[in-house]
């Protein structure tokens, strides 16, 4: 039984923006099984590390961190992981290849059958893979540098965003963590 519908929230920003902190805001907020797949051990440090992954791996609650290894990771947590939060930190880290395009197209269509919410973080519009553009349902954008054409032809309301992107600019040189959230 299908209880909610489930979101895919992209968050934008450059270094020192307020990235990781409104992630770690929406970990504790859900107060639900997540799990942060991060690129290296140097953030997240107080969320405990997940070193072996099988499917015993995600029968936990609370909150737990997987350091990207190789893209066997995606398999596993596409074919196991449910019921709760997904959060990639720094995506551009480690969805590089091409060929985890099926992985993540398979995650993104069960995500709902296995109530899934997933958050994707990286710097830049270029930074986020295509595929997660056409199933997100909010984007936050802090201040980015990077060009939003890169991304044109997969953003929903393309005029809208490139507005936002310009306004939360603006707003990032008197206060650097300033954001906005846009409903798609």
């Amino acid at each position: 039984m299908l209880n909610r519908p489930t979101k895919l929230i992209i968050v934008i920003g450059t270094n020192g923006t307020g990235k990781t902190t409104i992630l770690d805001q929406f970990i504790k907020v859900e107060s639900k099984k997540s799990l942060v797949v991060a690129p290296d051990d140097k953030d997240w440090l107080h969320v405990p590390l997940i070193y072996d992954i099988s499917k015993e791996t995600f029968q936990y609650t609370g909150v737990k961190r997987r350091i990207w290894e190789n893209n066997l990771d995606l398999d596993y947590i596409v074919t196991f992981f449910a019921n709760g939060l997904l959060l990639f930190d720094d995506c551009r880290s480690y969805f590089k290849s091409g060929n985890i395009d099926a992985a993540l197209h398979r995650l993104m269509i069960r995500r709902r059958q296995a109530q899934i919410d997933i958050i994707v973080a990286a710097h830049g519009f270029s930074e986020i893979p295509p595929k997660f553009y056409t199933f997100a349902t909010d984007i936050i954008l802090f201040k980015t540098c990077d060009n939003i054409a890169s991304r044109k032809n997969y953003i929903r309301e393309y005029d809208k965003m490139l507005y936002a992107q310009s306004s939360v600019n603006i707003k990032a040189e008197t206060d650097p963590h300033a954001k906005i959230l846009i409903k798609l």
